[in-house]
């Protein structure tokens, strides 16, 4: 979480309050949990306190069973909530029985020199993914950059539980030019994805890690990092290099146990 959005003063359009308040309305949701990181719990009363005003029944969620960036369908199912607003950095990953508002953390991008470090890459065409941070920019920054090569990702910044539910995982599949990862989707139209290098704006983190490994077959992967004004250039990410030395590893195993540690346990028996 940016240090702009820990040390702010409460403010209702840094936690878009009256969007929330919108979205809830709109959606007729009568129970509605409200999920928060460690560093913004000081802002739940305030918070619940303002969504209130909608007649709702508003429940502030605690101890929750996985990383904040994981919605707690768990937690909000004690309260038989119908809707979780997540706050805070999000890893976007599939919800299966609540629907999900999400309000992200919001953190500066230099469009300059991101610009400039875009045109040191050999590239056809870009395919752009961004962390959720970042997401209240894209707009403007699809507006400054204004070049037909590049391919904008979108992210959904709802999740509702009807919605389809597809992950593409590389070219192979029939309909590989639409792609879906998390709740990030991609349309290559008439484009091979061999001619396509991706690049993720952000640190390098499981989000970056869960893009590459669903984008093997692109041209190339690259992070920019906005803190540091880095950009990797078609290297292979430490965790991505972590993890095949583990996968190496387990080859050498005699035996391999899984633990299901996660509500998506009951996704994959279905």
């Amino acid at each position: 979480m940016p240090s702009s959005v820990k040390d702010l003063s409460f403010d209702s359009n840094a936690f878009n309050i009256n969007e929330t308040i919108k979205f809830i309305l709109n959606g007729s949701y009568d129970r509605i949990a409200l999920q928060f990181p460690d560093e913004l719990l000081k802002y739940s009363s305030m918070i619940s306190s303002k969504l209130s005003e909608t007649g709702k029944d508003i429940y502030v969620l605690a101890d929750t069973t996985f990383n904040s960036c994981c919605v707690d369908e768990i937690a909000a199912q004690h309260v038989n909530a119908q809707l979780i607003v997540h706050y805070g950095h999000a890893c976007m990953s599939f919800t299966r029985h609540i629907d999900v508002y999400y309000v992200f953390p919001q953190d500066e991008l230099d469009f300059v020199h991101f610009e400039a470090a875009v045109k040191e890459l050999d590239y056809k065409h870009l395919l752009m993914f961004w962390d959720p941070k970042y997401h209240h920019l894209i707009e403007d920054l699809k507006k400054f950059m204004k070049n037909d090569a590049i391919i904008w990702s979108s992210l959904d910044t709802v999740f509702q539980k009807e919605a389809d539910v597809k992950v593409i995982r590389n070219d192979q599949e029939a309909d590989a030019r639409k792609g879906k990862i998390g709740q990030r989707s991609f349309d290559l139209d008439n484009i091979e994805f061999s001619d396509v290098h991706c690049i993720y704006i952000g640190q390098e983190s499981l989000s970056s890690l869960n893009i590459q490994l669903s984008t093997l077959s692109s041209k190339g992967f690259s992070i920019y990092d906005p803190e540091s004004l880095s950009l990797s250039m078609n290297s292979a990410s430490k965790l991505v290099s972590r993890r095949y030395h583990l996968v190496q590893k387990a080859k050498d195993a005699e035996r391999i146990g899984i633990v299901v540690g996660t509500f998506l346990g009951n996704y994959f028996s279905r």
